[in-house]
């Protein structure tokens, strides 16, 4: 799976995305009590589809709901509190916050993050943060080996998530 040079030792077995519900057309709102990842394009084995997004449910979770927002470097997965096993395989794993400016959101969104509107968009925007910045989702990427991530991987994916998150078209 691995043919980023970059990572040419590094044994990654899993990299994808998972968005905030409401950025996915028709994204089940009605049903949702708590704000909620949705996975999006990804690589590897199949994975969970939907993850809660607070925190203590994961390292997906709490890389999308613990403010300030920032990355979480899991040396060793089996180690980490509420750590969700989608690949018996993956040893240690990286995640990285997905953010936009508020003003990048559609003119509903921005409304719920200001507790305004329907209340299940309310829920499902709830704890993504009030400033001008917002969590939108987060870039999850799984290691076979223990401590397979470094400072120098997380300053390169923040700056790959800044740049995807300022191509992306996010009125939805």
């Amino acid at each position: 799976m691995n043919a980023f040079a970059a990572w040419k030792h590094k044994p990654v077995n899993w990299a994808g995305f998972y968005l905030m519900s409401p950025l996915f057309p028709g994204g089940g709102l009605a049903d949702v009590q708590q704000p909620t990842l949705w996975l999006g394009p990804f690589c590897g084995m199949p994975a969970c589809q939907i993850i809660a997004s607070v925190p203590g449910k994961g390292v997906c979770a709490d890389a999308s709901a613990i403010l300030p927002p920032k990355p979480i470097c899991v040396g060793r997965t089996d180690e980490y509190p509420g750590h969700i096993a989608c690949d018996s395989q993956s040893q240690s794993e990286i995640v990285v916050p997905m953010m936009v400016s508020r003003n990048k959101l559609s003119a509903k969104c921005q409304d719920a993050l200001s507790g305004i509107g329907p209340p299940e968009l309310i829920r499902a925007w709830a704890g993504r943060g009030d400033q001008e910045e917002i969590i939108v989702g987060v870039l999850d990427i799984d290691c076979t080996q223990p401590n397979g991530f470094d400072q120098e991987d997380i300053d390169a994916l923040q700056d790959l998530t800044r740049k995807v998150t300022s191509a992306c078209d996010w009125l939805v």
